[in-house]
């Protein structure tokens, strides 16, 4: 089903391409007059002159006219001809002399004079041979006669009859190109049976097949249900009992038909979300009867862990009479904190440290591998690469001496903590990774640029913390795997751990970088494997290039890496717990790795806030 969806994505937008240039090809031939397009507005009428009458008789013209198919007499470009067809072609007679009548240069112009009411005067006479665009529905020899008038007119005569075979000028020109678009064909432009035309009729049936396929996968019987949009009409209610840790069972009024994260928000009870309730980042999480179904968007975001738990994506499923809802902590309690931004660094070329000092304690302790949801306000802003040190400068050449971004409305973005929540209460580090336009006219990241943008000093609007990515008391060891920003969660887990309040249970913390420059917290990993035994730091780096001869370490996918050494560790798994985080490719490729190693589902957790 995914190869279907993408298949009719990719030829919809190439078939709705073409389409459009059709329709608007259409528009334009429509409201251009035939009669200019033709020339015919600058043809003359005037009657061709009387024929002479001393012209050879046909009984004296007998001898040529014999085996002829036909023969008619007219006026040519200067005086009577007899034009007489044979099995070999047409051929003119001066019919006052019976010899054989050229068309001539000058001919060719007193023909095209003749023909022409226009402005301006005939220049020029070219004898060339057809087809070709201007004249591809004719054979032979012919005259191009070119007048100077606005337009750019060309007559062309027939370089045997002498006859006006096609009156061409700029706005025929103009009506071509559309011709060309609307038929499809870019050859001869005339052949309704083109290649391209059948080929872009065939899309068009595979678009009207699978969009009947997609159809029964992107529409739901709720989607359908138009009796809840009629009672929410009406103002009517449904009555669902709340549940949230540390508070007393309430009762909200919930909008019937909604999705469980829109009607929340109509009461003011924002879920955290990246994605806006669209399904991707799976962090609107609620908790409902076990025996409601997973969706599929819900079996990729949710770990089984969690599923068999009863949560569920509120943005995926929707409003219920008699429904029990259990809200994770602090999402009614859902206060703004404020405060400054104490300090920024450069982790890696693309990804900064920012410290924020909050102006009061969190309203509740932070879990480790919990994240926070910054608040993004309306506007643009500014990045300057100037900040960047001296030694990444080089992988900045190819970026725009200023970025920016903007949005008229107030957006939030989530980042994990980065730090063990025992070390300050009143401080949080974030890591945040530069995310590069989606296409050549997509902006900037909305959310890592305004956090490049952030300054010491700077003012931020923060609330949280949320999420349940974090290793359960019960297991004995630990295994992590990660990459790029991902590290935040994995590190705040690694100094809990280790630090007072941790269990200090074995860790073998995987994680993959692209080059030795990409590594995050390196020096610190180091130091902290050397003193700690029960720690195990394991890097990979993916890009051969990128990494010089002197790296001893690890090379290659860091899934792949983890992979080698489990499977030579695989007993000492048995009661682990396993922690991914990083780029949604990495969590998929570590997920399916664990599961050919038989490392059941609900002892995997991940992380990816659907970036």
């Amino acid at each position: 089903m995914i190869f279907v969806r993408s298949l009719h994505k990719w030829l919809g937008l190439i078939v709705g391409l073409q389409m459009t240039l059709w329709m608007l090809s259409g528009f334009a031939m429509a409201a251009m007059s035939m009669n200019q397009v033709k020339g015919g507005d600058r043809r003359s009428d005037a009657a061709p002159p009387p024929l002479a009458r001393q012209v050879q008789t046909v009984p004296a013209m007998q001898e040529v006219f014999q085996g002829s198919i036909s023969v008619a007499l007219r006026y040519g470009p200067d005086g009577p001809v007899y034009e007489i067809v044979n099995a070999a072609g047409a051929t003119l007679r001066d019919a006052r002399t019976g010899q054989a009548y050229e068309i001539t240069a000058e001919r060719a112009l007193a023909a095209a004079t003749r023909d022409y009411s226009g402005p301006g005067r005939a220049i020029s006479a070219e004898q060339i041979t057809a087809p070709f665009i201007e004249l591809r529905k004719h054979d032979g020899p012919v005259w191009r006669v070119n007048f100077d008038d606005r337009r750019n007119t060309s007559l062309y005569i027939d370089g045997v009859t002498g006859l006006v075979l096609e009156r061409r000028n700029d706005i025929w020109r103009v009506f071509d190109i559309f011709w060309m678009l609307h038929t499809m064909d870019y050859v001869g432009r005339d052949n309704f049976n083109n290649p391209l035309v059948i080929v872009a009729g065939l899309a068009a049936l595979w678009l009207s097949m699978s969009g009947f396929i997609l159809l029964f996968s992107s529409f739901r019987g709720r989607d359908f249900d138009f009796g809840s949009a009629l009672r929410r009409f009406r103002g009517a209610t449904i009555t669902s009992v709340v549940k949230a840790p540390g508070r007393e069972v309430s009762s909200l009024a919930l909008a019937p038909g909604l999705s469980y994260f829109d009607a929340f928000a109509r009461t003011g009870v924002n879920l955290p979300s990246n994605c806006g309730g669209a399904g991707s980042c799976g962090q609107c999480v609620i908790r409902l009867s076990p025996s409601v179904r997973p969706d599929k968007d819900e079996q990729r975001q949710l770990s089984a862990a969690e599923l068999n738990e009863g949560w569920r994506m509120a943005c995926r499923h929707r409003v219920r009479a008699n429904t029990e809802v259990e809200l994770p902590a602090g999402v009614i309690d859902n206060e703004l904190l404020s405060g400054q931004v104490s300090s920024v660094r450069f982790l890696a070329p693309f990804t900064k440290e920012i410290r924020i000092r909050l102006d009061d304690p969190l309203p509740r302790p932070f879990v480790a591998g919990q994240y926070i949801q910054l608040v993004i306000p309306a506007g643009t802003f500014l990045v300057d690469p100037a900040s960047v040190p001296d030694s990444w400068r080089g992988k900045w050449v190819d970026i725009p001496s200023t970025l920016d971004s903007s949005a008229a409305e107030e957006v939030r973005r989530l980042y994990s903590i980065a730090v063990a929540p025992n070390e300050n209460p009143r401080e949080l580090v974030l890591n945040v990774r530069l995310v590069p336009p989606a296409g050549a006219s997509k902006p900037w990241g909305r959310g890592s640029s305004y956090v490049f943008s952030l300054l010491p000093g700077d003012a931020v609007t923060l609330c949280g913390p949320y999420g349940r990515f974090g290793p359960s008391d019960s297991a004995r060891s630990l295994v992590l795997i990660g990459g790029g920003s991902g590290m935040a969660p994995l590190r705040s887990i690694v100094r809990h751990e280790y630090s007072e309040q941790g269990l200090k249970r074995p860790i073998r913390f995987f994680y993959g970088a692209r080059c030795e420059e990409d590594i995050l917290y390196r020096e610190e990993f180091e130091q902290l494997a050397a003193k700690v035994e029960a720690l195990d730091w394991i890097v990979a780096l993916s890009d051969d290039l990128a990494t010089p001869d002197k790296w001893s370490g690890y090379r290659g996918f860091v899934h792949d890496v983890a992979r080698r050494e489990l499977t030579e560790s695989f007993k000492e798994l048995a009661d682990a717990e396993f922690l991914l985080c990083g780029p949604p490719a990495l969590i998929e490729a570590a997920r399916q790795m664990l599961r050919g190693l038989g490392i059941a589902d609900d002892r995997v957790w991940y992380e990816d806030f659907g970036v």
